[in-house]
Formats: structure tokens, C-alpha cells, sequence
């Protein structure tokens, strides 16, 4: 069965493997040079904001301390690198979203090419060229497009594992979804299904010996992969002392809306 599953794989010739590359440094070529974003004063509130605080933290200011954001720290940390290198510009900043968003086109054409062929694979870049706003955003110096990038890395190689169950890719799948919460903590509903993924693959093909520990390996190392990261880094970008700065304005305000929601829904009835 794993022999079956492994020539599955499209990393077995590297006609398959150079396909999604390609793919992707073709919308990295187009968007780079017909998208107008350099002669953009600015697309949103949100991209000022961020190249603020990364600006600032480029100067040796400390994120949550001194500069107030309720966001996670990891594009801030990126960009500020970005800005000590090339000075504080912001259209490097702006390619270094579309570098992201590359990485996303790449991730999403070979999660396609592994599950439903090479057309799809194909099909996929003109059809993401083609959804409202993506240029604008994988443009924009906001941190959407880098989170969900991270988030499909660690889908993509949740698939590599079912076709191999290689647990470096469980290890990495765990490392690249830790990475997305640390730009933006919305992806992190898609951790439950992983996990429920894994275990109900993993159930499904160890039922008819009973249930056992090994049954439960493969969802520890992808957990443990995830939490530890999430942690280990967390703590090293955002301090103890400065976790509620990023969790209380969110949980208020879904306090808020579900209030909001229920004076909605009693005033209707």
C-alpha cells in the first residue's frame, strides 16, 4: 500500500516538479511587470499601518512595548529585515507580499497537480489571476496573502504525507501552519481539521487490527510540530507579557459582535 501511494507522488519526474515552478514564476513575471502598484501612493489603511510599525521596529523599536499592534509579530519581523536592507521603501515591501503570494500560486498549483492532475495544475493560474482583488492584494502590504500562503504550504504538505507518510512532511506541515498563525491568527480554525484529518486517516487504515498507539503518532507529530513552534517562536518575537496585546482585542471583539448579533436577532423577532 505505501509503494502504491508513493508513486502517486508528482515529484517522480521533473517534468511534474518543474510545472508548478513554472507556473508560479510566471505570475511572479506578469504581475511584477504589468500590475501598477509601484505608481500606487496607497492601496489601504491597513498597508500604511504596517509599513509604520515595521518601519519602526527597523529603528530598534520593540513591537507591543513600544509600538501598539494587535496583530501577530511575523510579517513586521520580515519586513523590518526587508526595510534594514534596502532602506525604507515602500515597493520592495510590496514585492516581498508578491514573493509571498508567489509562494501560494506554487503551493496551490502542485496541491492541484498531486490530487487532480496537470490541467488543473495549469488551469489554476489564470483562474487566480482572475479572482477579484488578488492582484491588488498580493500588492498590498498587508498580511492576508503571507498567512494564507503559509496556510496552504502546510495543506500541501499534509497531502505529501498521505502519499508517502514520510513524517518529515506531518514535521513540516506543522512548522509552515505555525508560521501562518504567527502573521495572522485566522488561520488557525484550519488546525482542528488537520488533525482530524490525520486521525481519521490514520484510523481508517489501522481499523481492522484495533486501535492502537500508532494510530495516534502520526496527529502527535503534526500537533507537537505546530504547538511548539507556535509557541517557541510566539514568545521569542512577542514576550509573555505582551500575549493579551494580541488576544484580547480580538476576543472582544467577538464578545461584541455575538452581542451585537443577539440584539439584532431580538429586535427581528
Amino acid at each position: 500500500m505505501k509503494t502504491q501511494l508513493t508513486n502517486k507522488t508528482a515529484w517522480n519526474s521533473w517534468g511534474n516538479l518543474l510545472l508548478p515552478i513554472l507556473l508560479a514564476l510566471l505570475f511572479f513575471a506578469f504581475t511584477f511587470a504589468y500590475y501598477p502598484f509601484r505608481e500606487k501612493l496607497q492601496f489601504d489603511s491597513d498597508e500604511g499601518l504596517n509599513l509604520m510599525r515595521s518601519m519602526l521596529v527597523a529603528l530598534g523599536h520593540p513591537l507591543y512595548r513600544e509600538i501598539s499592534s494587535d496583530q501577530p509579530p511575523l510579517f513586521n519581523q520580515l519586513l523590518a529585515i526587508v526595510f534594514r536592507v534596502t532602506g525604507f521603501e515602500v515597493n520592495p515591501a510590496r514585492v516581498l507580499v508578491l514573493l509571498f503570494s508567489t509562494l501560494l500560486v506554487w503551493a496551490g498549483a502542485q496541491f492541484l497537480q498531486l490530487t487532480s492532475g496537470r490541467l488543473a495544475a495549469i488551469f489554476f493560474l489564470p483562474l487566480v489571476i482572475m479572482v477579484p482583488e488578488y492582484l491588488r492584494l498580493s500588492t498590498s502590504v498587508m498580511i492576508g496573502i503571507p498567512s494564507i500562503a503559509f496556510a496552504v504550504v502546510a495543506m500541501l504538505f499534509v497531502v505529501l504525507w498521505h502519499q508517502t507518510r514520510h513524517n518529515l512532511w506531518l514535521v513540516l506541515s506543522g512548522f509552515a501552519l505555525a508560521l501562518s498563525v504567527l502573521v495572522k491568527l485566522f488561520t488557525g480554525f484550519v488546525a482542528p481539521i488537520f488533525v482530524l484529518g490525520i486521525m481519521l486517516t490514520t484510523y481508517l487504515e489501522g481499523s481492522e487490527q484495533g486501535v492502537s498507539w500508532k494510530i495516534f503518532r502520526p496527529v502527535l507529530v503534526w500537533s507537537l510540530s505546530f504547538v511548539s513552534l507556535a509557541i517557541l517562536l510566539g514568545f521569542a518575537l512577542v514576550g509573555a507579557e505582551n500575549i493579551a496585546a494580541i488576544t484580547s482585542t480580538h476576543l472582544l471583539a467577538s464578545v461584541r459582535n455575538q452581542r451585537q448579533d443577539r440584539r439584532d436577532g431580538g429586535g427581528i423577532l
